[in-house]
Parts: structure tokens; C-alpha cells; sequence
């Protein structure tokens, strides 16, 4: 299969076999051409040039295989409708009961119970979509394309574009749980993913793109983690290592005070942070720990607290249960939200337009917009960021996730943060990109930036953190600095533990990475 845009080869010759019963991992950079090569086999996008397309050994089109029922896709963006309830989602694909002069409700609701049921999903039928979690959402996508498959389970294809980025430990189990089944029942799966040990824990076989070309594929139970890294990226990657900052210079007066912070999930919360230093902030779903970067910003209204600036005689006092979030911007406190497509940026607007969004105050004078200065910062910012293609006119949804990530985050960057605030900021990226993210996040505070960082990647906290917050029930409940942050460190005292966490406990505990 082969597939151009606008002159560019996204994927150039990418052939794939799926066994029976088999899942299949999918992996490569953002950009490598997975989620091309998954939207050109549901018909999405047509290949320029295909030699064959067979199932069970019989010819078939990518049409026709959808057509039939015996392949069903869940993609990056789930497909659902968020203003409509659970049954009327499962009803938008459900082509029998679509069929007739009038809708079967009752029958729907029974199926649509029990196939929920099955998978251990448990919510009632006429919950809103947009009332759900992210990783909520997930779980009755993954339903509902199983339930619009027919036939045999062994003429089964179900594709999965990246399903668990969103998802908690508890989600990517019970994710993993239905694929199993699905597998053992004869189905086969192909599972793309950023997530090098997910892979591994759940594939039989791995195949790697990288430029739109096929380069590896391995069988999972025989291949180390670094050969399937350097396969991904084309060499033996520099991990991205952040000095320990000095525990005298990162406290005391030069830092931010915050005192009693309250307000989704969070209860009376006080810490610190210094220019200069990065805090992760982590915990258990439910414990607060993902509300703290949005309280502090003001995107989320906090119910008590205040923020004093660092080094000042007599330095402000921000009552943030009271100040709006254009004043916190004023000043120069910025979020980098975890939804990168409705949060963080806007899918449909260009890249440009993304840029130039916060920016706008500072290039206007007397109503006026200073297109050329604006412009200049925009083309400025694409090209210090690395996205790939730096076109600035392409729609922000058209990149990957990687690349649209390095632009949002470089955004911010460019205004000069005194406070800069992440929620998961590499979430869904692959290997190389979280690399630059880390760089980049580690250049904010090298320029005087303090950086919050909410993380539930124990790892990730641990390569990039001067100190950790570990928050449950609402409140801090440990705190890990220097050489003591390390990944088993930040497990055990989320669980909280006092020694060190069994492996069992580690593998089905905060994070996934």
C-alpha cells in the first residue's frame, strides 16, 4: 500500500500480515504513517496504489471488508458523539436496527446492556458521552466496534489506533482483558500504540514503520525493549536526563508560595515552587493530583488559595479563588492542558492560527493587529518547535500527535512563562518527540520558569523532576527531591507504602510507562 499527500509519501510499499487469533502491534514515530495506513484500510483515505487486499485468502476491498461487518476500527478520536447518550451512539452503527421503519428501542437497550456487561462496562444507557471520562469514552468505543462485527470470530479484524493514552492502569487492564478474549475467540487484532511496554505486554508480533516505510517486524516474547526503540527511531536514542536542582536555591523566598489550595478534588494544598525548578505532581485517579495544574492557572476556579510571587519585599498576594484566568495570563501563569484537540489547541483551526491565539494581545496596538510581526513570531515559534511538516497553513488535526504537541507547547514557550503548567504533556507521543517535549519543558525552566508538571507516568516524572508531590484523598501526602525520585520511589508512595512496592503491586499500579 502506498499513499501520497500534496507530493509528500506517507507511506510508500507497507505491506502487513494478520494471523488468526493473532494481535498485531503497531508502532512507529508520529508521522511514521500508522494512522494513514489504518484510515486507508477503513476507506477514510483511498491508496494511491494497492497490490492486494485479502482476507481469509479470499480478494476484498477495504469498503467492502467494512461493508460486511468483519473489520471495525476504533481511531484516535473514538468516533463518538459527545452530546448524545451511550444507546444512541451504539445505535449510530447498529445497521439492523436502523433498518426498519421504526427504531427497536427496547431490543437496543437490552443488547447494548449485555454487550457492556460482558466487558465489564457499567454505566446506565442514557448517560451523555460528554458527562464521561476521557478514559470512560474509550471502553464504550473499543464495545461498541466489537458489536458491530458479525460472522465467524476467525473472519474478525478489529483495528485499534491508539486507544490507551487516556486510559488509568484499571482501564488499560480491562481494555487488555477484552482483547484477550476477542483473540481467544478467533479474532484477530492490530494494536497501534506510543506505549513500547503495552505493546510488548499484550502482542504476539510487532511490525515498525518509520517514513512511511515498513523497517522491522519481530515476535514480541523473543525482542528486547531497546532493539524495538532503535527500529522506531533509526538509532540508539540519547535519553534526555534533567539536573537535580539544589534544594537551598529551589525554597524559601525565591520560590511561589502556594497556601491552601481547594477546589476539585483538592483539599487545603501547600507548596512551592522556584524559578528554575521542575515539581511533578502525581496520584491515583481520584486523588486531586490532575485538578492541581488547572487550579493554579485559573482554568479551573479554585475554591480557596492564593499564590505569592518569589522575591519581593512585599510581593502580591493572588487570591486564586477570585481571579479570572485572563488576569493569571496577564501575569504570565499559562496552562498546557492534556486534551491536545479541544483543551490545548483547536483541531480546526491551522497551525498559524493556533500560535498566534495567546499571542494576539501583544501584537495588537490601538485595535490594530500587526500582521507582520505576527507573522514573523509564528514562523519563528514553528521553527524552534520541530513539528513536522513546519507548514503553518495546515490544520492543527492534521499533524501527529507528537508534532502537534512540540507547536502547543512551544507557544507558550515563546510568551516568556513566569509559571508554566503541563497536564500530561506526553501523552500519546512517541519515544523521540517525548525526548524533545523533555527538552523543551527543561529550556522553560533554564530561562526562570517554574514548572508544574501533573504526570501519570512514574517514569517520565522521574527523568525530568527536581521534586515530586505525590497527592491522595485531596491532599499531599509525600514529597520526593533530588536523588530520591526514582520510579519505584513515586509507585510505592502513591500506593501509599513506607518500603519498597512489591513488582505485582508496580505493574497494576499509577502508571503504564
Amino acid at each position: 500500500m502506498s499513499k501520497s499527500f500534496g507530493g509528500a509519501r506517507v507511506l510508500d510499499g507497507v505491506s502487513l500480515e494478520l494471523a488468526r487469533g493473532e494481535i498485531l502491534g503497531l508502532l512507529g514515530h508520529n508521522g511514521s504513517g500508522k494512522s494513514t495506513l489504518i484510515k486507508c484500510l477503513a476507506g477514510f483515505h483511498w491508496p494511491d496504489r494497492i497490490e492486494r487486499l485479502e482476507l481469509n485468502g479470499g480478494a476484498t476491498t477495504a469498503a467492502a471488508a467494512v461493508a460486511g461487518r468483519r473489520i471495525a476500527f476504533v481511531h484516535q478520536d473514538l468516533g463518538l458523539v459527545h452530546g448524545l447518550t451511550i444507546l444512541e451512539n451504539f445505535l449510530l452503527t447498529d445497521r439492523r436496527a436502523l433498518s426498519g421503519l421504526s427504531i427497536p428501542w427496547k431490543e437496543l437497550r437490552a443488547s447494548v446492556g449485555k454487550a457492556l456487561r460482558r466487558f465489564g462496562v457499567d454505566f446506565p444507557l442514557d448517560t451523555r458521552i460528554d458527562s464521561l471520562s476521557q478514559a470512560d469514552r474509550c471502553l464504550i468505543a473499543v464495545v461498541r466496534a466489537v458489536e458491530t462485527l458479525s460472522g465467524d470470530d476467525g473472519d474478525q479484524v478489529l483495528v485499534l489506533d491508539e486507544p490507551t493514552p487516556f486510559l488509568p492502569a484499571s482501564g488499560v487492564a480491562k481494555l487488555f482483558t477484552l482483547m484477550r478474549s476477542f483473540a481467544r475467540a478467533g479474532g484477530s487484532i492490530i494494536f497501534v500504540a506510543h506505549d513500547i511496554d503495552e505493546v510488548r505486554e499484550i502482542t504476539d508480533r510487532i511490525v515498525v514503520l518509520r517514513n512511511g516505510r515498513r523497517v522491522a517486524g519481530f515476535d514480541t516474547r523473543t525482542t528486547g525493549r531497546d532493539e524495538i526503540i532503535g527500529a522506531i527511531v533509526g538509532q540508539t536514542l540519547q535519553h534526555h536526563h534533567v539536573r537535580r536542582g539544589d534544594a537551598g536555591r529551589l525554597r524559601g523566598d525565591s520560590a511561589w508560595q502556594v497556601s491552601g489550595l481547594t477546589g476539585a478534588g483538592v483539599v487545603d494544598c501547600n507548596f512551592t515552587v522556584a524559578p528554575g525548578e521542575i515539581l511533578g505532581v502525581t496520584g491515583l485517579i481520584g486523588s486531586g493530583a490532575a485538578s492541581v495544574p488547572e487550579l493554579l492557572t485559573g482554568a479551573c476556579q479554585a475554591a480557596g488559595g492564593t499564590l505569592r510571587g518569589p522575591g519581593q519585599a512585599a510581593p502580591d498576594e493572588i487570591d486564586l479563588a477570585r481571579i479570572p484566568l485572563r488576569e493569571l495570563m496577564a501575569r504570565n501563569v499559562f496552562l498546557l492542558p492534556d486534551d491536545r484537540l479541544r483543551k490545548s489547541g483547536v483541531g480546526e483551526l491551522t497551525m498559524a492560527e493556533n500560535i498566534a491565539l495567546p499571542a494576539l494581545p501583544r501584537f495588537t496596538r490601538a485595535m490594530r493587529l500587526m500582521r507582520k510581526p505576527l507573522r514573523q513570531h509564528i514562523e519563528t515559534v514553528l521553527r524552534h518547535s520541530g513539528a513536522i511538516p513546519a507548514d503553518p497553513n495546515m490544520d492543527l488535526h492534521s499533524f501527529s500527535g507528537g508534532n502537534q504537541q512540540k507547536a502547543l507547547i512551544a507557544k507558550w514557550l515563546a510568551l516568556s512563562p513566569r509559571i508554566l503548567a503541563l497536564s500530561e504533556p506526553t501523552q500519546g507521543v512517541d519515544v523521540g518527540s517525548r525526548q524533545s517535549i523533555y527538552a523543551a519543558i527543561e529550556g522553560a525552566a533554564l530561562r526562570g520558569a517554574a514548572v508544574v508538571c501533573y504526570s501519570s507516568d512514574a517514569g517520565e516524572l522521574e527523568q525530568i523532576c527536581d521534586r515530586v508531590l505525590i497527592l491522595s484523598g485531596g491532599r499531599i501526602t509525600a514529597e520526593l527531591a533530588g536523588e530520591t525520585i526514582s520510579k519505584d520511589a513515586i509507585v510505592s508512595a502513591t500506593l501509599g507504602m513506607t518500603g519498597p512496592a512489591t513488582q505485582e503491586m508496580k505493574r497494576g499500579a499509577l502508571e503504564r510507562g
